[in-house]
């Protein structure tokens, strides 16, 4: 039997945005305009009341420092900092009441979590959420490189996203998940999804801080989608803020666990810095990487380090291709040939295109 091929996919935002999701840099306008157009339940208002009024108050940081308040990543690291600091922000509609930071970094994680599941609504069959979009045929890609590769792949998928659309359709497919977590599928042959940033269905076990991923099984356990006519919406994150998420032996707290995206990242967690190293471990094994709309943000300098330290390993890449809508030669690409060194460089290519074209490249490259 021959060596199986190391392939791994670094899937960022622009995966994601195929289904709905909202893109850094317009998300909080959908968050507003989901707002104002009252499409969040009456108890998550003030989460979103909270953020807006605080970015309200950062503006006034403008006349001395450049922020980027219309960016996500930037506002999550910018509420994370203040609450390492000790700012406060004043209390919306309060008077001169303030609260610390650290209340409103719960608040952009609520606004966060019900962006992202009410800006993705789901196809019902048989009384059932299914997956759709690229997603779906991402899964057959990948089922197909691991069965019919010649020789087979062994992939593993790194995710920016908190979006559960990935982890829902591999699930939908009879594949198993491995966060790289202590609790994962039990799977006889899972796919390893590393989600650096956390995930909409991790919960915190509040004496041990241990992450619990809520598996699809047991969410749609007791839950029918067969009067939605018209779609539906998966809410494990928000279900998780309500208290809803029960385990036995286990003490969950209301708490999603999700990571800013700045270099220091969270780190008293001991797990998550394990899924970072299975992240890196993997990096410096691959020798075909394919990062598909991750467009090397600024505020994430952690994967630029995670890169350089992955990428360390002996061996060479056959492939490194990068997908993005924007032009070659433009913004994206040209930060990613800054970060190659001269062993990458000559492996490195660069393709304008979109998630659903990028997979029906790899389908003819791989001829699976």
């Amino acid at each position: 039997m021959s060596e199986q091929t190391k392939t791994v996919f670094v899937l960022g935002a622009g995966a994601s945005h195929d289904v709905g999701a909202p893109l850094v840099n317009n998300f909080l306008d959908e968050a507003w305009k989901l707002w104002k157009t009252g499409n969040i339940q009456p108890d998550q208002e003030k989460s979103f009341k909270r953020v807006f009024s605080a970015l309200g108050e950062l503006q006034r940081v403008h006349s001395k420092s450049k922020l980027n308040l219309n960016n996500l990543e930037s506002v999550f690291s910018i509420f994370e900092m203040s609450s390492y600091l000790g700012h406060y922000f004043n209390e919306p509609d309060e008077g001169n009441r303030t609260t610390h930071a650290s209340e409103f970094v719960k608040a952009l994680k609520e606004l966060i979590i019900v962006t992202l599941e009410r800006s993705i609504k789901l196809p019902i069959a048989n009384g059932n959420i299914t997956p759709m979009g690229s997603y779906v045929d991402f899964v057959k890609l990948v089922n197909r490189l691991r069965r019919k590769g010649q020789p087979n792949h062994d992939v593993k998928i790194i995710s920016f996203n908190y979006d559960l659309m990935l982890d829902l359709s591999f699930e939908k497919a009879g594949i198993g998940v491995d966060y790289g977590l202590k609790a994962y599928s039990s799977s006889r042959n899972p796919i390893p999804i590393y989600k650096l940033h956390g995930s909409l269905n991790w919960g915190v076990e509040e004496e041990s801080n241990q992450i619990i991923p809520w598996d699809f099984a047991s969410y749609f356990s007791n839950r029918s989608y067969g009067y939605h006519t018209d779609g539906g919406y998966l809410t494990l994150g928000s279900h998780i803020l309500d208290g809803e998420f029960k385990k036995e032996n286990e003490k969950i707290g209301k708490e999603v666990f999700l990571v800013p995206p700045t270099f220091n990242k969270t780190f008293n967690n001991k797990e998550i810095r394990e899924v970072w190293r299975k992240a890196s471990k993997a990096l410096s094994e691959a020798e075909n990487l394919f990062i598909i709309g991750f467009s090397l943000p600024e505020t994430d300098l952690f994967f630029k380090y995670l890169y350089a330290l992955g990428t360390a390993g002996i061996d060479l890449f056959q492939r490194l291709w990068v997908f993005d809508p924007k032009p070659e030669g433009k913004e994206v690409d040209v930060k990613y040939k800054k970060l190659l060194g001269p062993g990458a460089e000559l492996r490195y290519k660069y393709h304008p295109n979109r998630f659903d074209e990028a997979i029906k490249i790899l389908k003819e490259e791989f001829r699976v």
